[in-house]
């Protein structure tokens, strides 16, 4: 073999086996490119999940329920049957930095198997929690730490659901700041809380909270005009804006050396509301019952005042956890109202489809006044005590009483009967038991109302009497 030959073989070889290790360095690199982006992936989804927590709470319950019922003295009801509901709520909390904090909660609460054959059409209907199968905000807010995080500023959809004493009976830790005996009820607003401990560096927790709560009713397309909340396009009356004002101040004693109770919570809180009238809206065979329509007949139901009423609330609220050292915790809470209505609901006829005239179009008559008319006062009285078991066994009881005219206040609560918001008396018992560290909770229920006064078409107070039994079993499951 020629000297050449040899030299292009060998020169051949080396330049094989450098183009085969430039490949493989390719590919190590190649792959070492891959892991590096997988590794910032896994740092930005960790640095995401440490600012952002994911949680749920999930609940179906089941009841079996007897009422009785004779409205203004005529009409007799009786009736008797099984009602399920279903909860599912996703909440998430993101701390952005040691001064601001943001929380969120969507909510979906129907009936069992309801979409068979009916479904609830008032989404945006404030105080109506169960509204099928759609999903609603109840919590949207954020908090905004200053002055060395003794002021705290808060704006969006509050936590004014689910307040104190709804903890005790669901098992589960304070989910609400506001007493229900305030308000349980989605409500838009800002709220400026000084922690008055913190500078003064007390032992316990004292803190003030000034709530506001603006809105009223507004034109997508022109929001700053207002919408008219008379019989017709052409009436001056225009709704005004809502302006519901709050004053907080809470106590809170986290450990005592008393003797007397481990733990102790007091809240005061004062609130005045004023509320503006409803738009005006067209319905059929809402009204049938009262003017003898019929159900294609449409109507027009209408506030003859732009302004609806005057609400003032005083809601005291105590509770103490272990009394004298014992598995023994005791609440009770109060609301003292005071309302004015100025107007009326009133409707007219529009339309004779069915009726063949015997309330002929244009018939324009009162309903009534929102709660009621004039002004009148009203007190509600909650009492309710916890036992709890060795292996996380509960047994509770509470018993409500409110006089006729008493403003209702809870309508939101993860109870199917929530007497909160009727007027009478109710008692309740109920065993439950908490398993998986919290996160799992059983309970057994038995509920009786006896009322004398309750909302009739979301707007008026009507003579009742009526008894209520319930007995429910529910499922909660919270992540």
């Amino acid at each position: 073999m020629k000297k050449s030959t040899l030299v292009f073989i060998v020169l051949a070889s080396f330049s094989l086996n450098s183009h085969a290790n430039d490949l493989e360095d390719i590919q190590k690199i190649q792959i070492t490119d891959e892991k590096l982006d997988e590794r910032v992936t896994n740092l930005e989804l960790k640095a995401v999940k440490d600012k952002i927590n994911f949680g749920a709470d999930f609940k179906v319950e089941s009841a079996i329920a007897n009422d009785k019922a004779k409205i203004d003295g005529e009409i007799s009801t009786s009736h008797s049957g099984y009602v399920g509901t279903l909860l599912f709520r996703l909440n998430a909390d993101a701390k952005i930095n040691n001064k601001l904090s943001l929380f969120a909660s969507g909510e979906s609460v129907s009936f069992l198997n309801q979409s068979f054959f009916n479904t609830i059409s008032s989404i945006n209907n404030r105080e109506n929690q169960i509204k099928g199968e759609v999903v609603t905000i109840t919590k949207a807010y954020f908090d905004w730490h200053f002055y060395e995080n003794w002021l705290t500023f808060t704006g969006g959809r509050l936590p004014t659901t689910q307040g104190p004493p709804s903890h005790l009976k669901d098992g589960f830790s304070r989910e609400g700041t506001y007493p229900v005996t305030a308000f349980s009820i989605p409500l838009d607003g800002f709220a400026l809380t000084a922690k008055l401990s913190t500078p003064f560096e007390m032992k316990n927790n004292l803190s003030f909270r000034f709530i506001y709560n603006p809105g009223g009713a507004a034109s997508n397309l022109n929001p700053f005009k207002g919408v008219n909340a008379g019989n017709n396009s052409n009436s001056a009356l225009v709704a005004t804006n809502h302006n519901l004002f709050s004053a907080m101040l809470e106590f809170e004693q986290p450990q005592s050396t008393n003797g007397i109770w481990e733990k102790m919570l007091a809240i005061v809180q004062f609130g005045f509301y004023n509320i503006a009238s409803p738009q005006a809206f067209d319905t059929h065979g809402i009204l049938n019952a009262s003017n003898g329509g019929a159900p294609a007949d449409l109507y027009r139901v209408y506030f003859d005042k732009d302004k609806l009423l005057d609400i003032k609330i005083l809601s005291p609220y105590f509770e103490f956890n272990k009394i004298f050292k014992s598995p023994f915790d005791l609440y009770a809470t109060a609301a003292f109202s005071w309302s004015e209505s100025y107007a009326k609901a009133r409707f007219v006829k529009l339309t004779d489809v069915a009726s063949g005239g015997a309330v002929p179009v244009g018939y324009d008559a009162a309903i009534g006044s929102f709660l009621h008319p004039g002004k009148a006062s009203g007190t509600r009285f909650i009492m309710g005590s916890r036992y709890e078991f060795p292996k996380n066994y509960f047994l509770g009881a509470e018993y409500m009483k409110s006089t006729e005219k008493a403003v209702p206040t809870a309508f939101y609560g993860d109870s199917l009967l929530s007497p909160n918001y009727l007027n009478g008396h109710s008692y309740e018992v109920y065993a439950l038991k908490n398993m998986y560290n919290g996160n799992f909770i059983v309970r057994l229920g038995y509920t009786f109302v006896d009322i004398n006064a309750d909302l009739s078409n979301g707007f008026f107070f009507r003579n009742t009497v009526e008894t209520v039994h319930v007995a429910n079993l529910s499922f909660n499951i919270k992540i």
